[in-house]
C-alpha cells in the first residue's frame, strides 16, 4: 500500500477556511496531535490537506500557483456561503447555456482561485 502524501496548509482564519471548503462538498475532520493546535484534514485517499491556523502575527503567502476544479451540485449553497463570508469571485457564466448549469472562479479566503462548476448529476462524493 502506498503512504499518503500530507499537505499542510497554513490559513489565516481557520474557520472561515472550514465552512467554505464543507460548502463545497468537502468532509473536513478537527483533529489535534497532541498539545497542537486545533486544525481540519480532508482525506481524499493517496493524499491528505491538513489545514492548519497560521501562527498569531506570522504572514501567510497569497498562493501563487494554486487553482483548483470543482465540481458541485449545490451551486446556490457555494455563493451564499462565499457571500456571507465575503470572498472574492469572478462573475457567475453558464458554461452550459443548454442546461443552464453556471460556473464561477472564487478565491477562498486565502486567496486560492477555486473553478467551481455547477453539475447537473450528483458528482462522487469527496473522498474521507
Amino acid at each position: 500500500m502506498q503512504p499518503k502524501t500530507v499537505r499542510v496548509i497554513k490559513v489565516k482564519h481557520l474557520d472561515r477556511t472550514r465552512q467554505f471548503y464543507e460548502a463545497l462538498g468537502y468532509v473536513l475532520v478537527e483533529e489535534q496531535h497532541g498539545k497542537g493546535p486545533i486544525h481540519y484534514s480532508v482525506d481524499f485517499g493517496l493524499c491528505v490537506f491538513e489545514f492548519y491556523p497560521a501562527e498569531s502575527g506570522s504572514h501567510v503567502a497569497r498562493p501563487k500557483n494554486d487553482f483548483w476544479i470543482v465540481d458541485v451540485r449545490r451551486f446556490d449553497e457555494v455563493l451564499r456561503v462565499a457571500n456571507q463570508l465575503g470572498l472574492e469571485r469572478d462573475p457567475v457564466k453558464y458554461y452550459d447555456p443548454e442546461q443552464k448549469l453556471r460556473s464561477a472562479i472564487f478565491e477562498d479566503p486565502d486567496g486560492r482561485r477555486i473553478l467551481v462548476r455547477e453539475v447537473g448529476y450528483d458528482p462522487p462524493p469527496p473522498v474521507h
